[in-house]
């Protein structure tokens, strides 16, 4: 049987792969925050990881944009409040138990590693700063990553855009599909056709609920005109034998005769079975006969053919047991109806397998045509690239880039994303070279209509065997409420066979989804909701009694009142002082109750309406959250779209009556009589609708629609309703939407049809609302909440009321498709129904229901209210089942729980808490004081010697291709010299003295350099090169790229010389005689050496510039550079914003940094012209030596922040511009340097805007 270990987050092992089970309100990102913290720390002894990490080094995954934001905060923040602990900031009451303990065994863990505790506390200041840089996304962000970063490996194309709706491309390409497959076919097989889908909405709507199980559903490629010809060949051949063997035993007259004779001879009631009937019969199966084409005989099916069949003719005949139940004919007659039932029928299944794949099809044709990607499409590009020959070797070098994952909401994975995970991180072998960490709730996977699948949660836990761990502790409920929902689920747990979530096999003692009991916090006890200084009970059930069954109606308007009186009882109360709450166990935080702390659980927007208006009967305000919320699905949008109809067109009578009857207008019945009777005042309309036409067009349709809300008093009619402030909230929120979508439209009535289709689409739409459709909140914090209850997973509310508790929609065998899985967890999709898949699918239907039970009855956090009655659905809901109940006598069926439920009818007394308000003004809008801003830009090196601010600041967007341009433009001034097309006629081996000279062949150098620090290749012994080492192995690549790039420039002559060249430049040794090491040495060493990891090519740098005095600045290089050695000065002039650039290269040697900067200045004809005085002289007259500098700083910071011993002397080589004309003189082209630290730290307090000194001159 399978062990579970309760989770103690400072002993959790580090590495291998381990399934951590968090029941709600247990801390899950508390631990998955306090585990990353750890890994940053390599804490843990034999537990650590083995060595420490840094945020981009360790992956987390989660499922919405929403909760990476947030976690990534959360981490940023345990991080910093961990710094602080170590640095005895906090005193140890304040500190987190677990913190304390933390700094505890951390500082005997620096005991043994010879370091302070402090060292610690800059690691974790320094991970804290890198957090922007954090591996925290969605699954699909972090597969659109590695498509792009590996995309050679991948098959990735470098330009492809990701699409996040995909719903326009769905549609044309079932019009395709309808255009080519259905227009075309004859009338009788369209006819056929329309029998499954009558128009191509419901062609896309089956398409739709298939599409995501493409990969599942085998292809078919007979077209639907090939199905129907085989069809109706069959089904006409079946007709025609059954009509065949009708003539051949002539069963029409022995019928006549049979019944003629009997009605002759009194045989049977003639009153049933009368003269006139029987004939009809007997022509209609003559009728039948004749006519090839007719499948069933008019008369078929009614009493008087029962009557006449084996299966009623006993009903008639006066002697029962003497009617001709054995008569051949009468057989035959009973069976035809069977018969002609069973005749063969067009498959449905194979007509939407077809449909389905060839729509797939195109639609990834259109893809590949227009460089798209959706964003189920990431995942399964992935997933292939993994399964392919080189998926091993990409496997490894993600497993290189994120040593350690851990994945939130592991629960919610489905299986192409497990497939991915499980090929990167091998769950099954536990590597302890890598950690992989699945986090989730098993209990709490509600999501299998967006494709998540609990069943590839069991293939992981079965896959992680021994090493599973849970959390056990609620820190969210009050210890009352946490032991009534255990006592509910225990009794399902140890009642019912298949235990509470129905997942125990009788035959097997292993339960892959038990339910395990958790534990309330030293907090919980205190916590409740006080009613006059007294707790309330936590679980409250109202119980409906009834004899017979309740319709569903009248059980929603019932839970629905009942919901609204006992929110409205309580608000009143707390309003009084009455009703007050303690959420956290401490006195200090008790306060009354007011909505905010209200939350009503439902399933649909169906219910959510029956709450909303009984809450609004007794003025309570609310406000109705869903994942499929659209902004656009409103009422108010349709008002509006009329309106905006009538602005578009302002002197359309029709379309201009009809907008001002609009509720959004609010105009009085008075108001629209005298649109009748006073024809100024109806042009006085007309007028400002076509002064709201000149608006939209001159400005936008926000300005106008801003007018239309000041003079018609929109926002304070609004607000007199009961839900103004949410409708005015909307308002706004379309305009902005609209305004936005109206930028890259092209006239009014494109926005309006834009507009239309958004309204259509999100009435229509399977699909949750985009992010900026979703209906704002800002207006609604202090209001009841109506909330879905798969909106509510992962949140929180004080009281939570669950009405319609019962609800449930059972499968129904039209449901196609229908989805079951196998023993292996594997899962199988249904195009067909039978009994047993049915049943099957209904009983996966029911478990998905008790887990979302569960999600709804644990978001509360100290009072719950269930709705409980006789309804037809209750032996299908998830609570019957839980609970084993039936429809006879509930109220005694929960004598069991009375300990820890109690029973309350339904509240039948109204209660009003609405606000006394008869108008609602809007108070002046404040006057807005800016002060001037000040001169804030973003400047270059190029920009303190050349020009002034205003035409050489560089913009955010520069790159760093641009900068190398401008520099390369600058050698071409200091040459003095035009492109000439030179030839190597004089070529001296590996050196560039007669390479043409200027801007093109400069920037032309660099990006060869570039080339080269990139490559990665497989030498034939499997041995993996990158970098610069990879360009001197890749000589065929090699050439390839040169031969390509001289093209392209004209410069074919130069293809083997600069081959030779970049080839011996490469292997070249170097000596850094003028850069000798912290203990004296002079480095050696060549590119060919270094390891890609010890290089980065053009490194970005941001540098805060405040009020840096230029001539402050120049004067302080002069007097530490080359002191005493002529320049031109520095344009005066100040920097108050951003330093932007871009450094060549930078690369670690030996445990120091150099900067390498390339120069293809041409100082002479040959070697002899690059001395050292000649290049110091260059680099003074360029001033490269303020490039440098500023270079060397913006290093310096780099280190101070990711290096935790960090030391300029130790850590520091310094500075290498190497001429490449000169490489091979004896000052090997190198001009090298070394500033003094002191420069460094005055610079750094310059750009801080901190008083600086005189630098000593070195």
């Amino acid at each position: 049987m399978t062990t579970i270990t309760r989770l103690d987050p400072l002993t959790f092992p580090l590495s291998g792969s381990r399934l951590i089970e968090a029941s709600a309100g247990t801390g899950k990102t508390f631990t998955l925050a306090f585990l990353y913290l750890r890994l940053i720390l390599q804490h843990g002894q034999i537990h650590a990881y083995h060595r420490p990490l840094f945020p981009p080094e360790i992956l987390v995954v989660t499922f919405t944009n929403a909760a990476t934001n947030e976690l990534r905060d959360k981490i940023r923040r345990r991080l910093v409040e961990a710094a602080a602990v170590l640095r005895y900031q906090y005193a140890d009451h304040q500190i987190d138990p677990l913190l304390l303990q933390l700094r505890e065994e951390l500082k005997q863990q620096a005991i043994e590693d010879g370091c302070e505790l402090s060292s610690y506390a800059r690691r974790l200041d320094q991970a804290a700063a890198w957090m922007d840089e954090s591996a925290i996304s969605t699954i699909h962000a972090w597969c659109h990553r590695m498509l792009q970063e590996h995309a050679f490996m991948t098959g990735h194309a470098f330009n492809q855009m990701l699409e996040q709706d995909q719903s326009v491309l769905l549609q044309q390409a079932i019009e395709d599909y309808w255009r080519n497959f259905c227009v075309p076919l004859p009338i009788e097989q369209l006819e056929l056709f329309k029998q499954h889908w009558k128009t191509l909405t419901d062609l896309r709507r089956a398409i739709q609920s298939v599409l995501p199980f493409t990969e599942q559903i085998p292809i078919s490629l007979t077209p639907p005109e090939q199905l129907f010809n085989q069809y109706i060949t069959q089904h006409r051949q079946a007709l025609a034998a059954i009509k065949q063997a009708w003539r051949e035993q002539g069963w029409i007259d022995q019928l006549a005769t049979l019944f003629e004779d009997a009605y002759q001879q009194h045989l049977f009631n003639r009153n049933q079975l009368n003269q006139t009937n029987r004939r009809g019969v007997i022509s209609a199966l003559r009728q039948w006969l004749e006519n090839d084409a007719q499948v069933w005989p008019d008369k078929s099916n009614n009493k008087t053919w029962r009557y006449m069949s084996s299966a009623g003719v006993m009903d008639i005949w006066i002697v029962p047991n003497q009617a001709p139940v054995n008569h051949p004919a009468c057989q035959a007659l009973t069976q035809l109806s069977t018969q002609l039932a069973e005749l063969p029928t067009v498959s449905k299944e194979s007509l939407l397998a077809h449909a389905l794949h060839w729509i797939k099809a195109r639609i990834e044709r259109e893809q590949r045509q227009r460089s798209e990607l959706g964003q189920h499409d990431l995942l399964i590009r992935l997933a292939a690239a993994l399964q392919s020959e080189h998926g091993s070797a990409l496997a490894a070098l993600i497993r290189q880039q994120f040593p350690v994952a851990l994945v939130d909401e592991f629960q919610d994975t489905d299986p192409v994303q497990y497939r991915i995970f499980d090929a990167i991180y091998r769950i099954n072998q536990c590597d302890a070279a890598t950690g992989f960490f699945m986090i989730g709730d098993p209990k709490q996977a509600i999501y299998a209509f967006r494709g998540a699948d609990i069943y590839t949660y069991l293939m992981a836990r079965r896959a992680t065997d021994g090493r599973h761990y849970t959390l056990n502790v609620n820190y969210r409920s009050s210890a009352s409420l946490i032991a009534a929902i255990n006592i509910l689920f225990n009794y399902g747990e140890q009642a019912l066979p298949h235990g509470a979530f129905r997942f125990r096999n009788t035959d097997d003692p292993d339960n892959p989804l038990p339910f395990y009991t958790v534990e309330p916090s030293p907090m919980a006890e205190n916590m409740a909701l006080w009613i006059d200084q007294q707790p309330s009970p936590p679980l409250q059930i109202w119980l409906l009694e009834s004899a017979k069954i309740i319709t569903k109606s009248r059980y929603q308007e019932q839970m629905a009142q009942a919901t609204a009186r006992t929110i409205a009882q309580l608000l009143i109360w707390g309003r009084q002082g009455r009703a007050q709450l303690l959420t956290d166990g401490t006195e200090l935080t008790r306060r009354p109750l007011c909505a905010s702390d209200v939350a009503v659980l439902v399933n649909n927007r169906q219910e959510a309406d029956h709450v909303r208006t009984a809450l609004q009967q007794l003025g309570i305000a609310s406000v109705y959250l869903s994942e499929r919320s659209s902004v656009f699905d409103t009422a108010l949008a349709e008002q509006l779209f009329i309106v905006l109809n009538a602005i578009a067109t302002p002197f359309d009578e029709s379309l201009l009556r009809q907008a001002l009857a609009t509720p959004l207008m609010s105009l009085t019945l008075q108001d629209l009589e005298q649109l009748n009777q006073d024809e100024w005042y109806w042009e006085h309309q007309v007028e400002r609708f076509h002064t709201y036409y000149i608006i939209w067009q001159q400005r936008g349709i926000l300005p106008a629609l801003y007018q239309l809300i000041g003079d018609y008093s929109v926002a304070i009619k609004l607000l007199t309703k009961t839900d103004g402030e949410r409708q005015l909230t909307d308002l706004l929120h379309l305009g902005e939407l609209l305004q936005t979508t109206s930028q890259t439209l092209d006239g009014l009535h494109s926005v309006l049809r834009y507009f239309s289709t958004a309204i259509t689409e999100a009435k229509h739409s399977y699909n949750m609302a985009a992010d900026e459709q979703q209906m704002r909140l800002e207006s609604d914090a202090q209001l009841v909440k109506i909330v879905t209850i798969h909106k509510a997973k992962g949140l929180e509310y004080p009281l939570v009321f669950l009405p319609f508790i019962l609800a449930c929609h059972p499968k129904k065998a039209t449901d196609i498709p229908l989805i079951t899985h196998d023993a292996q967890y594997q899962m199988h999709v249904h195009l067909h129904s039978t009994e047993n898949i049915f049943n099957q699918a209904d009983q996966e239907r029911l478990s998905e229901d008790v887990r979302k039970l569960y999600v709804a009855i644990t978001r509360a956090k100290v009072g719950l209210w269930l709705g409980i009655a006789n309804i037809a659905e209750l032996s299908q809901s998830a609570l019957s089942y839980l609970l084993a109940l039936n429809s006879n006598n509930l109220q005694e069926q929960f004598t069991a729980f009375q300990s820890h439920i109690t029973l309350t009818p339904p509240p039948d007394t109204d209660l009003t808490v609405r606000d006394d308000v008869t108008s609602a003004a809007l108070t002046p809008a404040r006057a807005v004081f800016m002060p001037p801003l000040p001169s804030w830009h973003i400047a270059s090196y190029s920009s303190l010697k050349y020009s002034t601010i205003q035409q050489l600041d560089l913009q955010a967007s520069t790159t760093a291709e641009q900068e190398t341009a401008w520099e390369a433009q600058r050698v071409d001034a200091a040459d003095a010299r035009s492109d000439v097309a030179l030839t190597p006629q004089q070529y001296i081996a590996s050196s560039l003295h007669t390479l043409p000279r200027g801007s093109q062949v400069g920037t032309f150098l660099h990006s060869l350099l570039e080339w080269a620090a990139a490559q990665r290749i497989m030498t034939d012994s499997g041995q993996l090169l990158s970098g610069y080492a990879a360009a001197v192995y890749a000589a065929s690549l090699r050439q390839t790229m040169i031969i390509e790039r001289c093209s392209l420039r004209g410069l074919n002559d130069w293809i083997e010389p600069l081959d030779q060249w970049l080839t011996a430049f490469l292997q070249r040794r170097w000596q850094l005689s003028n850069l000798p090491d912290y203990n004296g040495q002079i480095p050696q060493f060549s590119f060919a050496d270094l390891s890609s990891h010890a290089i980065q090519i053009e490194m970005e740098f941001w540098l805060e510039s405040c009020h840096v005095q230029i001539e402050i600045l120049d004067r302080l290089i002069q007097q530490a550079i080359c002191t005493g050695q002529p320049r031109p000065s520095l344009v005066p002039r100040q920097l108050n914003g951003m330093l932007k650039g871009f450094i060549d290269l930078v690369f670690e040697y030996n445990g120091r940094y150099y900067i390498v900067d390339w120069k293809s200045n041409w100082l002479g004809a040959d070697d002899n012209a690059y001395t050292e005085t000649a290049m110091r002289d260059t680099v003074l007259h360029a001033r490269y030596d303020v490039q440098y500098v500023l270079y060397l700083l913006a290093l310096h910071r780099l280190l101070c922040l990711k290096l935790a011993d960090y030391e300029y002397e130790r850590h520091i080589g310094g500075v290498i511009y190497v001429f490449l004309r000169g490489t091979t003189s004896a000052s090997q082209g190198l001009f090298m340097d070394r500033p003094s630290s002191q420069l460094m730290t005055t610079l750094d307090h310059l750009f801080n805007n901190q008083p600086v000194a005189a630098v000593p001159c070195v």
